[in-house]
């Protein structure tokens, strides 16, 4: 075999590990909890209490560590619910499920798109 088929062969391993790596932790993201993400939780998210929402403009304004930070959403954004403080099983959500108090993790991709949110409910 030569040098570059071997070489080839290896980058494309690489690029399908970290494909399918991304897909699953999105497809599990649903089950961890908030302030828990690998990789994203200590990096590329923001947390705090909700204290204002607009539905028609599509913004949630939080206080993240002591400053208040705003996100816009769209259709691509997923929610989860995280009722792990509970003992009861997360789920999926919606915008709807946003409310003014509630404890949030948003998740926001380096192209500034807001990813996932992540909500706390009982």
């Amino acid at each position: 075999m030569s040098a570059l088929t071997v070489k080839s062969g290896l980058i494309f391993a690489v690029l399908i590990f970290a494909v399918s790596t991304s897909h699953s932790q999105q497809s599990t993201e649903v089950y961890i909890p908030i302030g828990s993400s690998p990789g994203v939780s200590t990096t590329s998210s923001l947390r705090g209490e909700i204290r204002r929402l607009d539905y028609t403009s599509r913004s949630i304004e939080l206080l993240d560590r002591g400053s208040m930070r705003t996100v816009h959403v769209s259709d691509a954004t997923r929610y989860y619910l995280d009722r792990s403080g509970y003992g009861k099983k997360s789920e999926t959500g919606n915008m709807q499920d946003c409310k003014v108090g509630r404890l949030i993790e948003v998740h926001v991709a380096e192209n500034g798109d807001v990813q996932w949110i992540k909500i706390q409910v009982d």
